[in-house]
C-alpha cells in the first residue's frame, strides 16, 4: 500500500492519511482517491509528538485495550508473509502457528497487529463459523 492522499486539518489539530494499493494491476488504479477500492484511512491527532511521556496504546494491552488490529486480504499469503519477514518485521502469529493456517499477524514498529489473510478466506470462514466465533478463534490463535 502507498499513501494516495493526505488532508491536513491544522485548525482542528488532526491530519488524515489515505492508503491504497496503487499498482497498475489494482482494480481501481488511476481513479480519483475517493473512487478507489480498499482505501484505508489513518488519522493523526496532533499533540503526542511533543509529549515526552507519551506511550503507544496498541489496543492489545493496557492501557487502552480496544481495536486491536487492521486486516488486509492478499492474493498470495505465503509470499506476502515472506516479504514482511524479509523486511525484518516480527510476527504475533505466523501462518504455521495455531489452527488457522490462512491468517497471520505481523507487528508494526509500535506493536500494532497487522493481519494478513488469504483472499477469499474471510467469506468462507465467516459462513462456516459465524462472525463472533471467527473473532474469538483469531484472538485465541494470535495470543499463543
Amino acid at each position: 500500500m502507498k499513501q494516495i492522499n493526505k488532508i491536513e486539518n491544522p485548525d482542528n489539530k488532526f491530519d488524515l492519511y489515505f492508503l491504497a494499493y496503487d499498482s497498475p494491476k489494482s482494480l481501481s488504479a488511476g481513479e480519483h482517491w475517493t473512487a478507489r477500492q480498499g482505501v484505508l484511512e489513518l488519522t493523526h491527532n496532533y499533540g503526542t509528538e511533543n509529549d515526552d511521556g507519551f506511550k503507544v496504546a496498541n489496543g492489545n494491552s493496557e492501557p487502552g485495550k480496544g481495536f486491536g488490529h487492521i486486516c488486509v486480504s492478499v492474493d498470495a499469503i505465503q509470499a506476502a508473509c515472506q516479504r514482511i519477514e524479509d523486511a525484518g518485521y516480527k510476527f504475533q502469529k505466523k501462518l504455521t502457528d495455531g489452527r488457522m493456517r490462512s491468517i497471520a499477524f505481523a507487528l508494526d514498529p509500535d506493536g500494532y497487529w497487522v493481519c494478513q489473510w488469504a483472499k477469499g478466506f474471510s467469506l468462507a470462514l465467516m459462513s462456516a463459523l459465524g462472525g463472533d466465533r471467527l473473532f474469538q478463534s483469531c484472538r485465541q490463535d494470535s495470543r499463543r
